[in-house]
């Protein structure tokens, strides 16, 4: 074999491994990368964004009035009351009658986005000691739970909601939405956020 023959055959086998390649990438299936959301409780959520420190530079008066998790379809929740995303509410007052409010998202990597908001008369969170988790933990050990899915043999979490009752005097509970499926039964429980106990 000259050299023109080594030559050329480099050249040919060249081309043949580039258009096996090519030929190997575009009938590879496409990789997707799925990040599973890692979950977090509501108090955590809060803590690791920084949501509070973001609320009072926007607004120096501002008091957390809600607390949400479940409301978007792409929200997670665990059963053991962890979640993808949370909402969290703050108002604050700008005027001697005028008060504006700003929902914020927090995520595992912080606050994905914030917005203001109409003015809903929420009345300030403080002093609630039951996270998310240990309110999940409640419900499910609960004989109300037992008795409004006996029939059922798996329940999901819907949504969370951490708020203050008008009912007792600003007292702090969970609205916690359980079912087994969306658009069949489900069922809504209120947990005393300070306590623990079924209201």
């Amino acid at each position: 074999m000259n050299t023109m023959e080594k030559v050329l055959f480099c050249v040919v086998v060249s081309i043949l491994l580039i258009v096996g390649s090519y030929i190997l990438v575009i009938n590879q299936p496409p990789r997707i990368k799925v990040k599973s959301p890692k979950g977090l409780t509501s108090r955590d959520a809060m803590t690791t964004s920084g949501v509070a420190d973001k609320a009072m530079k926007w607004n120096s008066n501002s008091i957390l009035v809600g607390v949400k998790t479940g409301k978007l379809e792409s929200t997670t929740i665990t059963n053991t009351g962890k979640s993808s995303e949370w909402d969290f509410e703050y108002c604050g007052l700008i005027a001697q009658s005028s008060t504006e409010c700003k929902l914020y998202r927090v995520n595992g990597t912080g606050i994905i986005f914030n917005e203001s908001r109409d003015y809903t008369n929420g009345r300030e969170l403080s002093n609630w000691t039951v996270d998310s988790d240990g309110a999940l933990e409640f419900l499910l050990k609960s004989s109300e739970l037992k008795k409004e899915f006996s029939e059922v043999s798996r329940v999901s979490v819907f949504s969370m909601e951490l708020v203050t009752a008008y009912f007792t005097v600003g007292h702090p509970y969970w609205i916690i939405k359980l079912g087994y499926s969306p658009d069949k039964e489900y069922g809504y429980f209120f947990i005393d956020a300070i306590t623990g106990d079924f209201y």
